[in-house]
């Protein structure tokens, strides 16, 4: 399959993944790089190339294999894509922006962490974006890309004077983040976010951040590791939910509402940085918690 027709296959999404197609692209990676590398470009230039197109997937199938390609050039590219003041364009990509963005961030950094940055502290931006840009964190902390101690000093920069504190979703991320690394370092700024109301209780609370300081730093970590989902995999298995049908998912939802019914009967209490019973591989606060 040569480099046009590979395009050509992902450019629309016809309700089944294009799987040749994919594996056609990682098949001939350096040759099909520049060409993805050009969507993401020409796409942060002009938003509405995307909007004008519902159904134009290239974009999105761009993201994942220079993910999985760990190509820095896209990092500069995708800070710049999502970095964009119009939240319709924010809106098309649907749930990528909470879910895999950090970690598309976080597969394709480059070392610049000044643009990373800007992505957090910019009060302009989308405040699920920034969120992700603070989650990137923590996953370059765990790919051992940053230490903890500069992941810490850059959260109590954020808590210090950084943040503005109007900033809506973005300090309830900043505080599960923080419960991530092991809070201990940052916890009297924790205690003054809740006490400015800059929390949003639904999502954490003070009693949360006791847990995992009563868990201590290994324990902690360990949790962590074991709840995030690392760097991008395969497209393939990334993205193959997009098949699912309708009544798959209302077939996925009856299972996880028996599971969610027979846990509650179990337990009362899932530590919120904890992997989900459901086996969905992400976080009980990302998956059945908000269920």
């Amino acid at each position: 399959m040569d480099i046009d027709l590979i395009l050509t296959e992902l450019a629309a999404f016809n309700g089944e993944l294009p799987r040749l197609a994919l594996e056609a692209a990682i098949e001939q990676q350096g040759d099909i790089t520049p060409h993805l590398l050009k969507v993401l470009e020409e796409i942060a230039d002009d938003p509405s190339i995307m909007l004008e197109e519902p159904d134009f997937m290239l974009p999105l199938y761009a993201l994942y294999l220079l993910a999985f390609f760990k190509e820095p050039k896209a990092y500069p590219l995708i800070v710049k894509l999502f970095t964009t003041q119009d939240e319709d364009f924010i809106d098309a990509f649907g749930d990528f922006v909470t879910e895999d963005l950090c970690r598309v961030l976080a597969s394709t950094y480059s070392g610049d962490i000044a643009l990373l940055n800007q992505m957090i502290e910019s009060d302009s931006i989308d405040g699920f974006v920034r969120s992700a840009g603070i989650s990137t964190y923590v996953l370059l902390y765990l790919n051992d890309t940053l230490s903890r101690e500069q992941v810490v000093a850059y959260f109590k920069s954020l808590y210090e004077y950084k943040l503005a504190k109007d900033s809506e979703h973005v300090w309830d991320s900043l505080v599960c983040c923080s419960c991530d690394i092991y809070p201990k370092e940052l916890i009297s700024y924790i205690c003054q976010a809740f006490s400015q109301g800059l929390v949003d209780t639904e999502w954490v609370t003070l009693d949360d951040v006791q847990m995992y300081l009563d868990d201590g730093l290994d324990k902690t970590l360990s949790n962590t590791k074991d709840g995030v989902r690392g760097l991008v995999g395969h497209p393939c298995d990334e993205l193959q939910y997009l098949e699912k049908t309708d009544e798959d998912f209302l077939d996925d939802l009856k299972v996880i509402e028996h599971m969610l019914k027979s846990q509650v009967e179990k337990s009362p209490k899932i530590g919120r940085n904890e992997p989900c019973f459901c086996g969905s591989g992400k976080k009980y606060k990302k998956c059945c918690l908000t269920r």
